[in-house]
């Protein structure tokens, strides 16, 4: 399948155009223009209502990219609307990178494509993103930090809180508090609507590690409990699973946060609250095993859409030294030296006597 857009964007690459700072700053400045520009405002929320109106998320940064068409050099940025077929196709095209955002099933299919052309990747998945209460974790807080995460775009966000483990005291108090705090946040309504397709947030308890709800990510408002008597079965729990894209904890005590950080993996951690980890844009966000490979954000998508290549420069007079270095090199290793400070110790000694 040919894929037009992918030999222009290339073309313009190859030209060199996009490497100059100055371009660089002109295409933030458009970003800049659009987001101020109160028309451009009102068609991006339109493009996002009606994107989210169909429960799918990721196609707000289509509709998004779409408008931006007209403001960035059309060269340069592309669009290509293609199902899982066409996408597999395209992604043979010899990419220098390619960075994904989705489900696992998908990803593992881009990671074979990627493959045969050792093409790096950079794959954030989803995951079921684990919350641990603790009965030291201030509850009603709690409650209000799950929920809103929970609830956001209902419960369909790569980091949303899967499921949550605690006591049955905890369990029993977070469900007291939830009617409390929905009794606050809705003043009509809170039921669900088929037509419109909404579910109101469902709480399920008892949840066993072997049950449907826990064959995979959940990606709505369904919220299930699992009970556990101590940190240590929580522990156990979550790495009875696959790695998560997040692990949210509740607890006053930092002995407990620090314990069951030491002892589970996960992309990223949210001590008493959750979310925030993801938007700091300092610390990089990124997955492990199947929730995901690679980080970015801030400074780190820098890195991530670059290649550190080393370069060194040696002067003409001193090539004579090389195999004196590699000998001395050797000796000194020894005694704790490395060829490079040898080498550099050669250079600093000859540097007035030059061959």
């Amino acid at each position: 399948m040919e894929f037009p857009e992918v030999h222009v964007a290339r073309k313009a690459f190859s030209s060199g155009k996009t490497l100059p700072m100055e371009f660089r700053r002109k295409q933030l400045a458009k970003f800049v223009e659009l987001l101020e520009d109160e028309k451009n405002r009102a068609r991006i929320s339109e493009a996002v209502y009606k994107d989210m109106r169909k429960c799918n998320y990721e196609a707000i940064f289509t509709e998004i990219l779409v408008v931006l068409a007209e403001y960035l050099d059309s060269e340069c940025y592309h669009v290509v609307l293609a199902d899982a077929t066409g996408t597999k196709s395209l992604l043979t095209h010899r990419f220098d990178y390619i960075f994904f955002t989705g489900s696992a099933p998908v990803g593992k299919s881009i990671l074979q494509v990627a493959a045969p052309q050792l093409t790096p990747v950079t794959l954030e998945l989803g995951g079921k993103s684990p919350v641990y209460i603790h009965e030291t974790a201030c509850c009603k807080m709690a409650v209000k930090r799950i929920l809103w995460c929970k609830c956001i775009n209902m419960g369909q966000t790569c980091i949303a809180p899967d499921y949550v483990i605690c006591s049955e005291q905890v369990q029993e108090a977070f469900i007291r508090y939830t009617k409390e705090i929905f009794n606050e946040w809705i003043l009509l309504g809170g039921k669900s609507d088929e037509k419109d397709l909404w579910i109101e947030p469902t709480f399920i308890g008892n949840v066993k590690r072997d049950d449907i709800l826990m064959e995979g990510e959940i990606f709505g408002p369904i919220l299930p409990f699992v009970t556990v008597n101590s940190s240590d079965e929580a522990i156990d729990f979550i790495n009875s699973t696959e790695r998560p894209l997040a692990l949210y904890i509740f607890s006053k005590d930092d002995s407990v946060s620090n314990k069951i950080m030491e002892h589970t993996f996960s992309g990223g951690v949210c001590i008493n609250d959750t979310a925030f980890h993801v938007m700091d844009l300092r610390l990089p966000f990124g997955g492990t095993g199947q929730s995901g490979m690679g980080s970015y954000h801030g400074p780190h998508s820098v890195k991530t859409f670059s290649h550190q290549r080393a370069v060194v420069k040696r002067g003409l007079n001193y090539t004579v030294i090389i195999a004196i270095s590699m000998c001395v090199g050797n000796w000194a290793a020894s005694f704790g030296f490395s060829l490079a400070n040898v080498m550099n110790l050669q250079v600093c000694n000859w540097k007035e006597r030059k061959i």
